[in-house]
């Protein structure tokens, strides 16, 4: 029986599919066997699917597109190895990824369900996910805070608790599973980057956008229930807004924003639902968006400069020469105090 089994599900991938399987079939890690669904494609991934001639591959090919749920679910009951590990068919893994994984799990029992830091394919940037199960389940406020396509599973705790992705959710499924995982298992992220990361505009982000937003949304709402069962719909539609960077409506929204966020550190306050500390670190980095994004729209695009946005300038829980650089914060310090002068 394999260690790990490493599940690939593709649909219409062609153009980037090679260099993903290639990445798993070199890795230093060599006890897996490779599952691949084929979920429909009508491109070339089939032929290139079929070009492959190593033993470890295991193809499963559907007459037609049953979605990613399905297809993945699909695989993790085929799974014969100890630990189940997701990858996607545009994106592609270090060479050791697998080896650093098994380890990471083999070294912590007690957690069933880890990622990894990754890339972004082109500019290099690195997005570094919470490391611990406290911080992980914090951040799921927000959204998704373990890559999916980095993800390791135990097997053995997935189907103790019956976990499988929710077939009946369209969009935001990795983000629909962890969010039930966390009411039972234990979470963690490995601080390395082993994954890296493709955007672009054939791939399911883009074209399911509004679903994405409807089905996180209403993971988001499911996790504010942990803190804040009972609040109105619109403190639903700010939390989720100021989470998605949602910030078109910023100029109306603002005061709105901070008194959401406020009511969250007091709710928390009162609840010890998390850590006080790791929550209000969590809460200013939301905050400080928020004011970002304000003084944006004033500063930079409105052009409007006043000593009572400079004051929410310089209280934002982000250092001031950090949203923007000491050229441009020491130009808005004067604009303002010019702007004071001549209304005075």
């Amino acid at each position: 029986m394999p260690t790990v089994s490493v599940v690939l599900c593709v649909f219409n991938q062609s153009e980037y599919l090679t260099e993903a399987i290639e990445s798993i079939l070199k890795q230093t890690f060599t006890d897996f066997e490779f599952i691949i669904v084929n979920d429909g494609s009508t491109d070339d991934s089939q032929k290139i699917i079929d070009s492959y001639d190593d033993p470890r591959i295991v193809t499963i090919k559907n007459s037609r597109n049953l979605g990613l749920s399905i297809s993945k679910n699909m695989a993790h009951k085929l799974a014969k190895g100890n630990y189940i590990v997701a990858c996607d068919g545009d994106d592609w893994n270090d060479k050791s990824r697998l080896q650093k994984q098994v380890n990471f799990m083999n070294e912590n029992p007690d957690i069933d369900i880890s990622g990894t830091n990754f890339a972004h394919i082109g500019t290099g940037k690195i997005i570094q996910k919470p490391r611990n199960d406290e911080e992980i389940i914090i951040a799921l406020l927000e959204g998704c805070s373990i890559c999916h396509g980095s993800t390791i599973f135990r097997k053995s705790s997935m189907e103790k608790y019956n976990l499988f992705y929710d077939e009946n959710v369209l969009a935001s499924v990795d983000y629909d599973l962890y969010s039930r995982c966390a009411d039972i298992l234990k979470l963690g992220n490995l601080q390395e980057v082993l994954y890296n990361y493709r955007m672009h505009r054939n791939q399911m982000t883009f074209y399911m956008s509004s679903k994405q937003v409807q089905f996180g949304d209403k993971v988001r709402n499911r996790e504010l229930n942990r803190i804040i069962p009972q609040r109105t719909r619109d403190e639903s539609e700010i939390h989720c807004k100021i989470c998605r960077k949602d910030f078109a409506g910023i100029e109306n929204d603002f005061e709105k924003s901070k008194r959401w966020l406020d009511r969250l550190l007091r709710a928390n306050q009162e609840s010890g639902c998390y850590d006080e500390k790791l929550f209000e670190k969590f809460v200013n980095r939301l905050k400080g968006n928020v004011i970002k994004a304000y003084c944006d729209s004033r500063f930079v695009l409105a052009k409007k400069y006043n000593l009572k946005l400079l004051k929410e300038y310089f209280s934002s829980p982000q250092n001031a020469f950090k949203v923007y650089n000491f050229k441009v914060t020491f130009g808005i310090v004067v604009k303002c105090f010019i702007q004071y002068k001549r209304t005075k």
